[in-house]
């Protein structure tokens, strides 16, 4: 897995990668062609997907879960144990050069956003597609958990079969946070004042800069 990575803007703490998986669950995952794909699989040599995603672990041992819609054919193409690439995004927004102290500047695009290579693990069996369905559940609904319990046996059994579950070994993990840190220290509390009066996304930039000490430091 390769991405243009300046060390300014390289993270290496999968504590921090892991808040931001969970902080932002919804993820692209991206796989390449299969070797002998199914007719149902669609054409083309990638294919993508956009769905919710659980981590489970912590820093020194994690994995991902997920599910799609059988209907889905993104997971015909994967062979089991094939490598796929899940990018989870966070907040990001324009920086302008006038928050510099210098007018030589130009303007630029903050953004957090990690990389994670994994082997994917189909699973077909309810119970094993329950477990993942009721993991999302506690982590973007708890209170749902007891409306699925009373639903009725038959309508939960054809839900389970109308999904298909995955588990994502991780194989690699890039984290990239690029978030004014080549910028002298003065333009950095310039650039969190700047972005914490603007919109969400930006607060939301400016809050992750002063977590990581970007712009307190000046």
């Amino acid at each position: 897995m390769a991405t243009y990575m300046p060390a300014n803007f390289d993270v290496r703490d999968a504590n921090l990668a892991l808040v931001l998986i969970r902080e932002f669950p919804f993820a692209t995952l991206v796989s390449g062609p299969h070797p002998n794909p199914p007719p149902q699989a669609g054409e083309g040599d990638m294919f993508v997907t956009h769905l919710p995603i659980v981590a489970i672990g912590d820093a020194s041992a994690w994995h991902l879960q997920g599910h799609v819609a059988k209907a889905n054919p993104h997971w015909s193409r994967l062979g089991e144990s094939e490598s796929v690439l899940l990018m989870f995004h966070g907040p990001h927004g324009y920086v302008s050069p006038n928050w510099y102290e210098v007018k030589e500047a130009v303007p630029t695009w903050n953004y957090l956003v990690v990389h994670v290579q994994a082997k994917v693990h189909l699973l077909h069996e309810a119970e094993a597609k329950e477990a993942v369905l009721k993991r999302l559940i506690a982590r973007f609904e708890p209170g749902y958990a007891a409306q699925w319990h009373e639903l009725d046996p038959g309508f939960q059994s054809r839900m389970l079969e109308a999904i298909v579950g995955f588990r994502f070994e991780v194989i690699d993990w890039q984290a990239k946070f690029k978030l004014s840190q080549n910028r002298p220290k003065m333009d950095r509390a310039n650039v969190v004042a700047q972005l914490a009066r603007g919109d969400a996304q930006s607060q939301a930039m400016a809050t992750w800069m002063r977590r990581l000490g970007i712009g307190t430091d000046a």
